[in-house]
C-alpha cells in the first residue's frame, strides 16, 4: 500500500467573535460530589456561622487531593472538547513567542536587561558594552535549578558595578538566597546570604557591602512556621553571613517589616518600618555614629516613599495632608517636619518620583495613563517627556552621572517598547520594538469617558481594528476593576489581539508518498492545487470572509487512498464602513475586465517563490475599506469587500509583496494601471489603480521592488486561487500564509 502522511499548519485564527448565530452544546461529565460538613460552626459574637467546606482548606489532606482531581477531569474533559481549542492555543502561543526585552540599566562598563526570547519561563539577564554591541547572557534564572522552579526575585548592582547580587527563590517560596557575582569574570563569589524574606540587597555608596533584611533561622516547619522579628544587616564583601553587623531590629513589634540603606554620600542610615500594605514610618542616624535611630517620620498613619538624600535633607513621596500624594522634604540636621517641593495636584495622582542625571522625574498618572515630568530639586518644573502613545510607563530614571534614560512604553495594541530619552536635548528616540506576529499598525486605542452613578467621570480605553465601525453592532469585551486605589492603566495582552483579528490561511504539506501522481485535495473552502515541494506536495487552503464557522471536510487523494481531515473556522465579524456610491461601470469596462482577470483564478499554480513573510505594497498610509467589512452607502448596507482599499500618498513607489512573476500589468478601464503577481501555490497579489506601471508581464520581481508609482488610492487583493484572503496576516506572519513556515 501506498503511504503518505498528511500535516496542516493549524488555522491562522480569525477572531472570537460571534459572528454566526450558531451554537455548539458540549456534555460536560458530571461534577463530583462534594462532602458537607455540618458539625463546624463558628460563633461569632452570638452569631452562629456554619462552614461545612472547611475541610477543602487543608490542601494536604487526600480527600481535598481527590477533589481537586475529580474537578481537574471534568474541566479537563470539557477543554478538550472545544472544536476550536487547538486552533486558538497555537495562535495565542505565536503571539506570546516573541522575544521580550527590558530597558537597559548602565552599570559600571556595561548595559545590562533582561531579555526573554520567547517563551522561556524567565527572563535572563544580559548586557553589552555600548548600545549596538551584541549582547551576551550574564545570568539565567532558568538554570539556577534542574526542574527550572527557582525564580530570580531581585537583582541590585554595586555603584561601581563590580559586584551584582541576586536574590533566588526555590519552588515558590518567600524565602530568597542571596549570591554575589564578580562582574569582571561572571563567578560566583563565597557571598551567601540564607533567610531572607521581603528583601533583596541594597548597596552600600563604597560598593564593599550591602544591607538586607532577614528572619532568625527556623528551628522547624520551614515553609509554614511563622516569622517574627524581622532584622536589618549589613554584610561586608568576602565575610561569612554570621559575622554580619546587626543595624536594626525591634522585638517589642514582631510582625513589623524593615528595610535599611545608606545615603548616596555615605553620611546617613535610614530605616523604612511598615506594618501591611500601606503606612510607614522612617528611622536614621549618622552612618559614623553607634547611636540609636531616631523616628525621622512617625508612623503609621500615612505612606512615605524616600526618593533620595540631597544636601542633607530626605525626599519622600507622601500621602501626608495629600492625598494624591506630594514631594516634600525634611532637614535631617534640624528636623522640624515636611517642606513641600511639588505640591498635591487637584486631579492628578504622584506615583512616583525617581532621581536622574541632576533632576527629579515625576510621573503622574492622569486619566489611567502616565505623564512624566522633568524637576529640579526645588520644585520648578522643567520640561514636560510627551510619551510616544496612549500608554504606562513602569519606571522612569537613572543615576546622577548619567545623561540618558531608558523606559518601557506599555500600550493595549503594542507589546512594551524601549525609547531612549536623551537629557541634555530632551529628544526621545524608539531604541527598541518588539517583532510579534501581528501588524500592531492595523490596531488603534482611544480614551473615553463616562459619568458614574455618583457624577464621577471614568476613564474607559477602547481598543479595535483600524476602520472598523464603531455603532454597537461589533461584539465587545469589556473588563473593570475597582478597589485599593488600583488603576487598570494601559498594557499589552495577546489575547486581545486574537480577539481583534480575522481572516486565515491553512498551510498544507503531504509527504512521504511514493510516485509522481499529483494529490488532489477537495474542500468547499475553495480550489485547492498542489505543487511540488522538496519534501513531497505543498498547498495552502483559503479560510475567506465568507467562510462558514465550523468544521469543514478536506479530503487529500493520493493514487485513489483517501484521507479526511477537519479544518476549524471560527467564528468572525469584520464589521462595518461608510463608503461614497460608486459610478456604475460600463459593460465595456466590465467585460474587459473579466477577461484580463478572472482567467488568472484558475491558472496553474507556479511552485512556491516567495521567501519568509510577505510586506505591504505601500509605506504610509491610511485604511479606507478594509478585508471584509460591510460597505454602508447612504445608511444602507451593501457588498461585502474582499479587498482593501488604502488611501497613498501620490508619486510613491508600489512595492511586489513578495517574490514572483507578474502575470498582467496593463490599464484596464475599471480597476486603472494594473499589476498582477503570481507568488505561486496559487497565490496572486492584485494591485489596483497605480499612476503607472514599471513592470510588464513575464517579468520576475522581488520581494520590496517597485512595480509602479501610487497614486491617491491604492485597491489589493489577495486570492489563493480564486478565494480572496486577509492580507493582514500576510504582512504580519514570519512565513507569509502561517505563521510557523519560514520557508
Amino acid at each position: 500500500m501506498r503511504r503518505f502522511v498528511w500535516t496542516a499548519a493549524t488555522l491562522a485564527v480569525v477572531a472570537l467573535m460571534p459572528g454566526c448565530n450558531r451554537k455548539m452544546k458540549i456534555s460536560h461529565l458530571p461534577y463530583p460530589d462534594t462532602r458537607r460538613d455540618t458539625t463546624v460552626v463558628d460563633d461569632y459574637h452570638g452569631t452562629r456561622v456554619a462552614d461545612p467546606y472547611r475541610w477543602l482548606e487543608d490542601d494536604n489532606s487526600a480527600e481535598t487531593a481527590a477533589w481537586v482531581e475529580a474537578e481537574n477531569a471534568v474541566t479537563r474533559d470539557y477543554l478538550d472538547r472545544l472544536p476550536a481549542r487547538q486552533a486558538i492555543y497555537d495562535r495565542l502561543t505565536a503571539l506570546y513567542d516573541y522575544p521580550k526585552e527590558g530597558a537597559p540599566e548602565r552599570h559600571g562598563d556595561y548595559y545590562y536587561y533582561f531579555l526573554n526570547d520567547g517563551l522561556q519561563n524567565q527572563s535572563a539577564l544580559w548586557r553589552k558594552r555600548s548600545l549596538t554591541a551584541q549582547g551576551e547572557l550574564f545570568l539565567d534564572p532558568n538554570t539556577l535549578s534542574a526542574d527550572g522552579t527557582t525564580a530570580l526575585v531581585d537583582v541590585s548592582f554595586s555603584d561601581d558595578g563590580r559586584w551584582c547580587a541576586y536574590a533566588a527563590a526555590e519552588a515558590g517560596s518567600d524565602w530568597v538566597r542571596i549570591h554575589v557575582v564578580d562582574t569582571a569574570t561572571g563567578q560566583l563569589t563565597q557571598d551567601v546570604i540564607e533567610w531572607v524574606k521581603f528583601s533583596g540587597a541594597t548597596w552600600a555608596p563604597d560598593s564593599e557591602g550591602f544591607y538586607y533584611s532577614a528572619y532568625d533561622a527556623p528551628k522547624a516547619n520551614v515553609y509554614s512556621s511563622k516569622n517574627e522579628c524581622q532584622k536589618v544587616y549589613y554584610h561586608r564583601l568576602g565575610t561569612a553571613q554570621a559575622d554580619d553587623i546587626l543595624i536594626y531590629g525591634d522585638p517589642e513589634h514582631p510582625l513589623r517589616y524593615f528595610s535599611g540603606w545608606e545615603s548616596d554620600d555615605g553620611r546617613w542610615l535610614f530605616v523604612l518600618a511598615s506594618e501591611g500594605t500601606s503606612g510607614s514610618e522612617v528611622l536614621f542616624r549618622p552612618a559614623d555614629k553607634e547611636e540609636p535611630f531616631r523616628t525621622l517620620l512617625a508612623g503609621f498613619a500615612n505612606d512615605y516613599a524616600p526618593v533620595e538624600c540631597r544636601d542633607d535633607k530626605l525626599y519622600v513621596v507622601t500621602n501626608d495632608s495629600a492625598a494624591n500624594y506630594r514631594l516634600a522634604r525634611i532637614d535631617l540636621l534640624e528636623p522640624r517636619g515636611l517642606e513641600t517641593v511639588i505640591a498635591e495636584h487637584p486631579d492628578d495622582l504622584l506615583e512616583a518620583v525617581a532621581p536622574g542625571g541632576g533632576y527629579l522625574w515625576v510621573k503622574y498618572l492622569r486619566n489611567a495613563q502616565n505623564k512624566i515630568y522633568k524637576y529640579d530639586y526645588e520644585g520648578n518644573r522643567q520640561a514636560d517627556v510627551p510619551p510616544p502613545a496612549i500608554g504606562s510607563v513602569p519606571s522612569f530614571g537613572c543615576k546622577d552621572r548619567e545623561q540618558e534614560i531608558f523606559f518601557s512604553l506599555n500600550t493595549f495594541t503594542a507589546p512594551p517598547t524601549v525609547y531612549r530619552y536623551d537629557i541634555p536635548t530632551g529628544r526621545t528616540t524608539c531604541y527598541h520594538t518588539p517583532q510579534v506576529a501581528y501588524d500592531a499598525a492595523q490596531y488603534t486605542t482611544e480614551q473615553l469617558f463616562f459619568e458614574s452613578s455618583d457624577g464621577e467621570h471614568v476613564p474607559m480605553f477602547v481598543s479595535h481594528r483600524r476602520g472598523l465601525r464603531l455603532d454597537g453592532s461589533n461584539p465587545c469585551y469589556l473588563y473593570g476593576y475597582g478597589g485599593f486605589q488600583i488603576n487598570i492603566t494601559p498594557a499589552f495582552k495577546p489575547e486581545h489581539i486574537l480577539f481583534m483579528e480575522q481572516g486565515g490561511v491553512v498551510g498544507l504539506r503531504i509527504s512521504g508518498m511514493t510516485g509522481d501522481a499529483a494529490p488532489t485535495v477537495e474542500t468547499d473552502l475553495g480550489n485547492v492545487q498542489c505543487v511540488r515541494a522538496p519534501d513531497g506536495w505543498r498547498a495552502y487552503i483559503p479560510a475567506a470572509y465568507n467562510a462558514s464557522s465550523g468544521g469543514h471536510e478536506v479530503n487529500i487523494t493520493v493514487n485513489g487512498e483517501t484521507i479526511t481531515r477537519s479544518i476549524i473556522v471560527l467564528p468572525k465579524d469584520f464589521g462595518t464602513v461608510d463608503v461614497e456610491p460608486e459610478p456604475d461601470a460600463s459593460d465595456a469596462a466590465n467585460t474587459q475586465f473579466r477577461n484580463a482577470v478572472w482567467g488568472l483564478y484558475e491558472a496553474p499554480a507556479r511552485e512556491k517563490m516567495w521567501q519568509g513573510g510577505f510586506v505591504n505594497p505601500v509605506e504610509s498610509y491610511t485604511t479606507l475599506v478594509d478585508y471584509g467589512q460591510v460597505r454602508v452607502v447612504n445608511g444602507r448596507q451593501s457588498s461585502r469587500s474582499n479587498s482593501t482599499k488604502l488611501y497613498t500618498i501620490p508619486g510613491e513607489p508600489c512595492r511586489a509583496t513578495a517574490n514572483g512573476v507578474v502575470v498582467l500589468a496593463a490599464e484596464l478601464a475599471l480597476t486603472g494601471n494594473t499589476v498582477v503577481i503570481d507568488h505561486g501555490c496559487g497565490m496572486r497579489s492584485y494591485l489596483y489603480g497605480l499612476q503607472t506601471l514599471s513592470v510588464s508581464a513575464g517579468q520576475t520581481v522581488e520581494k520590496g521592488q517597485a512595480v509602479g508609482v501610487l497614486g491617491e488610492e491604492l485597491t489589493m487583493d489577495f486570492k489563493l486561487g480564486s478565494k480572496s484572503v486577509n492580507p493582514w496576516m500576510l504582512f504580519q506572519t514570519s512565513g507569509g500564509l502561517f505563521w510557523k513556515e519560514n520557508s
